[in-house]
Order: structure tokens, then C-alpha cells, then sequence
């Protein structure tokens, strides 16, 4: 659903909204439904953004799976309201600032356009590469995730220019600084496109005057800072570092694996491209060992279903019941690695292997710790 709205916004909403801007400014006489057009389709796109961002925000299951990132909307209906109108106002102010600045240069000449637009997201990419961040996190075979990491980085980046979703701050997106730059650095493009304009045009017949830039451009970033400074001042103070966090999306799984406090969580890993996770991959190792018999078999936790099993890399599990995990599915699935069905039943009639320890049992939440040996 979250996927289908941004789909929505980039490939319709956006190059709609561009296209009524720039007929809007090359009408010699623009009407009051052509304005009121416009308005609404920026405030369609502004309620989308807005939506997106405190639906994933204020989601339980976002909040519970990454806790120091999710949270910043306040709990209290006030400051919720006050987030939320703070967000569209953003957006709207953002939204109309960047159709009025791309109508500008596709007024001198529409191949700057390109120029503009296009020369964003090859930085962009170009940034995410010298990073060594450009795969994208999830799982998928090699082509797939090339596939997948291309389409969403352009994506997440085309959003976040013009939409100012919140949530592409997340370290395996654009990351927070590099999402709080982006919106300085679109704001100051578009009174360079300004500048260009008027440059370009002075004394033409037809153009717009130098004062009529001013005003508008002038009154959007006015709206801009207002809502700008009010999203700060109304969200919750605690999640402030994800604004200015210069983490790669490697190592946001890293320390999301480290900080967690169940097995619940840190088995989420597995969720991850192996890449993500390689330079720790002795220590999740270890993690597994320690505990895939005496605590997640034996014990069956509830969070530990057939599911959940499979995304385990059988490199990562223990030898004796990798080969039993083999065994199993060469005698009831045919050999295929795609299912782990009933597969407990057969590991656990297994010998029981005395070198994992059983005693990293965390006193709450039926969780591990690590073992010390582990890092």
C-alpha cells in the first residue's frame, strides 16, 4: 500500500502538478479554476505526504520493531494535530516552491529541466555509491536486488525532493542528514531557478516581473519556515538524533542487531541483504549456535514459527542441525530449501549438542544475550 501511494505520487501526481504549474505560468491570462486546480492537486500530494509520514510513524508495529527511530509524534491528540498540519504545510509550501522553480527553467529552456532534476538523483546515487550504500536492504537475489535498489533509491529520492516525507530520513533511505540538506538544498534551488529566469528574460514581453518571482516565491518560503520550525518544536525531543544521524543503512543493521533486546528482534537480521550484516557474521554465528537448540527449539517461543526459522541462513546454523534441517527437506520436500516445514520434530531428534550454552537466558521476555565470546 505504502509502495502503491509512492508509486502514485512520482510516476502521476508529481509530473501532473508540473505540467498545470508551467501552463499556469505561460497563460496570459490565468483563471481562477486553472489556480484552484493547481492548489488542489499540491494539497492532494501534501495530505499524502503527511499521511505517509505519521501513519509509519505512529504505527504499534513500527514502534515496537525500531523503537529509537519511530516515535517522534507525540501520544496527546494536540501535538499529534499540530504535527500533522506542521507536515502538510511543509510539504504544500515545499510542493509549490519546486513546481513554480521547475516552471521557471522550462520556461528559458526545457532540456535544464533535465538538467536539474536528473543531475539531483546522479548525485544522489553518486553519494550512496562513495558510501558503499547504494544495494538496498532487502533480501532478494542479485539481479532482483539490483533491480529493487535502483528503483528505490530514485524513488525515495524524487519523494523525498519534492514531498518531504519524514520517514526518508531512515538510515536505509537517504539518512537524516542527508535528508535535512535535501530540503535546504531544494528550497535554495529554486530561488537560483529564479535568478536564472529573470536573467534570462529580462525585458521579454510576456514574462514575468522580477517583483511577481519575489512575492511568490517569497510568500512560499515564508510558509515553508513557519511549518518548518513548528514540526521541530512540536515532535518529541528524543528522536531529534535521527535528523542529524550520518549512518549508512549497513551500519544502522549493525546497531540495531547490537542494541537489540530479544532474539525476537535481532533475528529481524535475516530480514537484511547477507551484505548488510557481513562484518558482523562471526558474531550473529556465535549468537546462533548458543541458542538455536537449548532456547529457540526446545523451549519454542511463540514469536519463533516455521516462518521465522527459514530466514535463517543455513551457513549460520549450527553444523549438526544444518544437516539435519537437510535430511528433513531431502525426505519431505523433495530437497528444497524454500520450505522448513515440520522441521523442529527433526532437529530436535537430533543429539543435543553440550558445547551451546543454554544460560544466556534474559531474566525478562523469554530473550538471549549475547554470548561474551560473541564479538
Amino acid at each position: 500500500m505504502i509502495v502503491g501511494k509512492i508509486i502514485e505520487v512520482v510516476i502521476e501526481a508529481l509530473p501532473a502538478g508540473i505540467l498545470q504549474a508551467y501552463a499556469l505560468m505561460r497563460s496570459e491570462r490565468p483563471t481562477k479554476t486553472a489556480v484552484l486546480s493547481l492548489f488542489t492537486a499540491c494539497s492532494s500530494v501534501a495530505f499524502t505526504s503527511a499521511s505517509l509520514s505519521f501513519d509509519l510513524d505512529t504505527s504499534p508495529n513500527k514502534r515496537k520493531d525500531s523503537p529509537t527511530f519511530y516515535g517522534y509524534v507525540k501520544d496527546s491528540p494536540r501535538a499529534r494535530s499540530a504535527t500533522f498540519l506542521c507536515m502538510f504545510l511543509l510539504t504544500l509550501s515545499h510542493l509549490a516552491s519546486k513546481f513554480f522553480a521547475i516552471a521557471l527553467l522550462a520556461s528559458i529552456r526545457r532540456s535544464w529541466v533535465t538538467f536539474y532534476l536528473g543531475g539531483d538523483v546522479v548525485s544522489y546515487l553518486a553519494y550512496k555509491a562513495v558510501r558503499c550504500d547504494l544495494r538496498y536492504q532487502l533480501n532478494l537475489p542479485r539481479a532482483l536486488s539490483i533491480l529493487a535498489s535502483f528503483n528505490q533509491r530514485v524513488l525515495s529520492k524524487i519523494m523525498a525532493d519534492f514531498t518531504c516525507v519524514v520517514h526518508f530520513r531512515h538510515p536505509a533511505d537517504l539518512g537524516g542528514v542527508y535528508w535535512c540538506m535535501n530540503l535546504v538544498m531544494s528550497q535554495a534551488s529554486c530561488f537560483v531557478a529564479a535568478k536564472l529566469y529573470i536573467d534570462h528574460t529580462a525585458g521579454e514581453t510576456g514574462s514575468l516581473s522580477q517583483d511577481t518571482i519575489t512575492t511568490l516565491l517569497g510568500t512560499s518560503f515564508a510558509l515553508w519556515m513557519f511549518s518548518f520550525t513548528g514540526f521541530f518544536a512540536s515532535i518529541d525531543k528524543a528522536y531529534l538524533h535521527t535528523f542529524y544521524d550520518i549512518a549508512s543503512g549497513k551500519q544502522h543493521v549493525v546497531r540495531s542487531f547490537r542494541n537489540a533486546t530479544s532474539d525476537e528482534d535481532r533475528i529481524q537480521v535475516f530480514k537484511r541483504h547477507p551484505s548488510f550484516y557481513r562484518s558482523i557474521a562471526d558474531e550473529i554465528k556465535c549468537w546462533v549456535a548458543a541458542n538455536y537448540r537449548e532456547v529457540w527449539l526446545e523451549e519454542k517461543p511463540e514469536w519463533l514459527t516455521d516462518r521465522v526459522l527459514a530466514l535463517i541462513p543455513k551457513e549460520m546454523i549450527p553444523k549438526e542441525e544444518r544437516e539435519a534441517i537437510t535430511k528433513v527437506e531431502e525426505e519431505e520436500v523433495g530437497g528444497s530449501g524454500a520450505k522448513r516445514v515440520s522441521i523442529v520434530e527433526g532437529l530436535l531428534g537430533a543429539p543435543p549438542r553440550s558445547s551451546y550454552s543454554g544460560g544466556n537466558k534474559a531474566e525478562e521476555g523469554g530473550g538471549t544475550t549475547l554470548p561474551g565470546g560473541c564479538r
